[in-house]
């Protein structure tokens, strides 16, 4: 789904760019949004909210440790858990403002919006990686206590 975001992502901007502009240092003047951006801009930032969500749904079977000492497997799974989340913000708010940006109608001047969906698209390539190598470390750590049966004990105290 990562990839199809960013497939999207990059064919919005492709959109966007068709549009008839006038860009003078960070200013531009446009005529109207491009409505099939704003829609290519929509659906990729579907396709990033669900590719995120099938990550934590794949990746989440084990990540939680029976002690306070955590090992080297749940660090990183941790740190890259962290990773995805900031990715994951990154990049939706770069469609979001991307997409949001072709809304207009009629010609107005503002702040360029161009780039926008190119890098949010770049960054759902990133967050494929990162939710991969999450779901690897996740799925080590879960075998890993399936064989070595590392569940937590109930202690009860008398």
């Amino acid at each position: 789904m990562d990839g199809i975001a960013a497939l999207l992502g990059y064919q919005a901007e492709l959109a966007q760019d068709k549009v008839k502009h006038v860009k003078v240092l960070f200013i531009e003047c446009e005529k109207g949004g491009s409505k099939e951006a704003l829609v290519l801009g929509y659906a990729a930032l579907i396709c990033f909210a669900v590719a995120h969500l099938a990550t934590h749904t794949a990746g989440d079977l084990y990540v939680c440790c029976r002690s306070m000492i955590m090992s080297c497997f749940s660090q990183m799974a941790l740190c890259v858990l962290l990773a995805v989340w900031v990715l994951w913000g990154a990049g939706a708010c770069l469609l979001y403002i991307g997409a949001k940006g072709n809304q207009r109608h009629g010609t107005k001047c503002g702040v360029s919006h161009h780039g926008f969906l190119k890098w949010g698209a770049y960054i759902c390539c990133a967050h494929l990686i990162i939710s991969l190598l999450y779901c690897i470390l996740s799925h080590n750590l879960f075998m890993k206590a399936a064989i070595t049966s590392t569940a937590p004990k109930v202690v009860t105290r008398v």
